[in-house]
């Protein structure tokens, strides 16, 4: 899921929630595959000044999260993490891929 706002200063903000599974998932399960990342982030980076990442995953493929990564560390808009709750395994690595990256107080972050 992605979407933009308009925040207090008046800049356009893109959004893009990776809550569950990072890659492909079951068919029961929401997935975060890098194919849809890219395509989200590339639509944003057209008409946003900074995009938000909320995060709260599991973690899940290694290869689809560094592609992840990777995509953030290229973006030519920055792009700012936000843990909402969990963030573990391949989840970390994205996180840390950010420009910057804050936790809420009760967050859990599982590196390993």
């Amino acid at each position: 899921m992605f979407s933009s706002f308009k925040n207090s200063s008046g800049k356009i903000v893109g959004e893009i929630m990776l809550y569950g599974p990072i890659g492909q998932g079951s068919m029961w399960e929401d997935e975060n595959s890098c194919k849809d990342f890219l395509a989200r982030l590339n639509e944003l980076t057209k008409t946003c000044s900074q995009i938000n990442v909320r995060i709260n995953s599991e973690g899940g493929s290694v290869t689809e999260g560094i592609a992840i990564a990777s995509a953030i560390k290229k973006s030519p808009v920055p792009v700012y993490g936000f843990i909402d709750g969990l963030c573990a395994s391949i989840a970390t690595i994205i996180a840390c891929s950010c420009t910057k990256t804050v936790m809420c107080s009760n967050g859990l972050y599982m590196m390993h």
